[in-house]
């Protein structure tokens, strides 16, 4: 389960997490968007990005306390070890998320993990780190294996103001459904990011800005014109309005160059300029998340890709119903890099709406449903994704629980021989201390 962090500069921190707590993406100078496609299992994820220490927890049944089932972690003077274990294994019935002639395989993956986190009456400062291999029965040469690590931490001037820091590495393996995979290789990308940022609550203002760098190396022979630096800055602005209600403005900047000229010889050097206004709710224990609407504009270097605008919006919520049932909705409308042949970017649009239910204290329930729609701006390519899984975790003790997920998703696709239909159904343990 997600640990909880103990601040002590309670406005500063949470002026810092209403700036990162739209997106469950912390690094938000992101790889390429879009849906998760084949994403499968309850791995903490989180692990490796660092940024999630500075975001309110969203209390769903899921994340509500289990004192008697949550790991204890290790004390080492002023500092808490939390290492951690997954081991799953998963059938798969269309491993290259192919249109055709569809190959199944069982899949082996395992996932060590820890986090290093600070216990002080004042400030923060952490480490984490991860790896995450699959093993394949019979397609061997899909086997990947990605690792990341990230140090973080908070520096409090004041109970109102605070400085903001991350830092790490990441190595990932990009899903076969990937648009722009051109290759017959599954493309793996390395990652190196900083972000520093400050937040400042007076009265009921509250102000946060942050700058994030971020270098993208893609492995894979043939997405070498996909390697780029980017840069990105950001303010939001909240005003306390009433203690559960916090309207607030969010202005961002994002600056992408890349290495080299694309297939097609197209410079796709980017800058994009985005606006939201929002409002962030807490119902304490009934409703809490926020939603927020604007615009973005992307404009591009080369003259062949004209500029496009269109509609932002982000929304994150969990409600609450009961004491035993949780409904999450997560939403999202952006502009992504892509690759495709003369398409300037893509347009994403996604939800997700979950529900999760304890069945037993220790016995979790859920059911998923996601739909993605994305436009490749100067194409006529349209791509349509379906997902739902269900699933559900046991929790054995402090030290082990078991979970199981069995899932159904496809893409529909204008473009020819890239629709797929896929089914999977995963088992796995979590060792947790």
């Amino acid at each position: 389960m997600t640990q909880r962090c103990n601040r002590t500069a309670s406005v500063a921190a949470a002026v810092v997490a209403a700036v990162l707590g739209v997106t469950h993406v912390p690094v938000a100078v992101a790889q390429e968007a879009g849906p998760s496609y084949g994403q499968s299992g309850r791995a903490p994820n989180d692990f490796g990005r660092g940024s999630f220490v500075f975001i309110p927890p969203l209390f769903s049944v899921f994340d509500r306390p289990r004192p008697e089932y949550e790991a204890k972690g290790i004390s080492a003077g002023g500092f808490m070890l939390l290492p951690q274990l997954v081991l799953q294994s998963q059938y798969d019935d269309n491993v290259y998320a192919a249109n055709t002639g569809a190959e199944n395989d069982i899949i082996f993956a395992y996932q060590p993990s820890f986090r290093v986190q600070s216990r002080w009456s004042r400030h923060l400062l952490g480490f984490e780190a991860y790896a995450f291999g699959e093993k394949f029965a019979d397609e061997v040469a899909e086997d990947t294996f990605s690792s990341g690590g990230s140090v973080f931490g908070r520096y409090d001037l004041s109970r109102l103001d605070s400085f903001f820091a991350n830092s790490g590495y990441r190595r990932e393996s990009l899903s076969r459904t990937d648009p722009d995979n051109v290759g017959a290789q599954q493309p793996e990308v390395d990652s190196v990011f900083a972000k520093l940022g400050y937040a400042r609550g007076v009265t009921r203002l509250n102000v946060a800005a942050e700058a994030q760098i971020q270098r993208l190396d893609f492995r894979t022979a043939g997405q070498e014109n996909r390697d780029r630096n980017e840069f990105r800055a950001s303010t939001r602005i909240r005003y306390g309005l009433t203690a559960r209600v916090n309207p607030y403005v969010e202005f961002a900047y994002l600056k992408r160059n890349y290495d080299i000229l694309d297939s097609n010889g197209l410079d796709r050097d980017t800058d994009e300029y985005s606006a939201l206004a929002g409002v962030r709710i807490d119902f304490t224990g009934l409703l809490q998340g926020e939603v927020s609407a604007g615009f973005v504009r992307s404009e591009f270097a080369d003259p062949a890709l004209s500029s496009v605008d269109s509609v932002a919006a982000n929304a994150s919520l969990v409600w609450n119903p009961t004491t035993k049932t949780s409904v999450l909705l997560n939403g999202s409308r952006q502009q992504t890099p892509t690759i495709q042949a003369f398409s300037s970017t893509r347009v994403a649009s996604n939800i997700q709406l979950r529900v999760e239910h304890e069945l037993r204290q220790n016995t979790l329930l859920y059911i998923r449903g996601i739909f993605t729609n994305e436009e490749f701006e100067g194409t006529t390519r349209s791509d349509d994704f379906y997902g739902v899984d269900v699933g559900g975790e046991y929790l054995i003790n402090e030290y082990v629980s078991l979970f199981l997920e069995a899932g159904q998703e496809s893409r529909e696709s204008s473009t020819p021989a890239s629709d797929y239909d896929r089914s999977t159904v995963l088992l796995g343990t979590r060792l947790q201390f």
